[in-house]
Formats: C-alpha cells, structure tokens, sequence
C-alpha cells in the first residue's frame, strides 16, 4: 500500500495520499478517509493505531453530500461513498 508511516499524538498512523476528485463530476463518489481503530491494524507489517487522508480535493463550486450508506471498514484505508453536488445544492 502506498503511503507513509508518521507519529501524531503520540500514536503511529499511516498517512495515505490526498483524494483527488477534482476531475469528478456530480454523483456518487468513493474516497479514502482517515480513521481510527480501537486496537490498531497491520499496514505494510506495521501497527498502527489507523490512517490519516487529508479531505478531498474537490472540483470548484462542488461539495460532498453525505448519502448515509456508512464506511466501508473493512478496506485498508477504509472508504467513504458521499454525493458530489454542486454547492448552491
């Protein structure tokens, strides 16, 4: 997986790049999120205790609407499904 490991607070977390959806357009999009786990997780044979994703780039005069389906927990790093809509929406 690509990224790179850093300490924050005291706690190792892997850093994961920036989402790009600059060249999105409106609907469904899903993007990497940060997140932290109770216990930790093994990342490239590491612990850890989560990941750490800046927001997402987005395009101009478009936002992220959350459309309540959850995380998907289970992906390393975890991923979001949000709407993008315009921001006058």
């Amino acid at each position: 997986m690509k990224g790179r490991f850093e300490n924050h607070d005291g706690k190792k977390y892997f850093r994961v790049k920036r989402p790009d959806l600059s060249k999105q357009r409106r609907g469904e999009v899903t993007y990497p999120v940060s997140y932290r786990y109770n216990g930790g997780i093994i990342v490239n044979g590491q612990w850890v205790q989560g990941f750490k994703v800046a927001p997402p780039k987005l395009p101009k005069g478009m936002k992220l609407q959350n459309i309540g389906v959850g995380l998907r927990l289970m992906s390393k790093p975890p991923y979001a499904t949000s709407l993008l809509v315009e921001e006058s929406s």
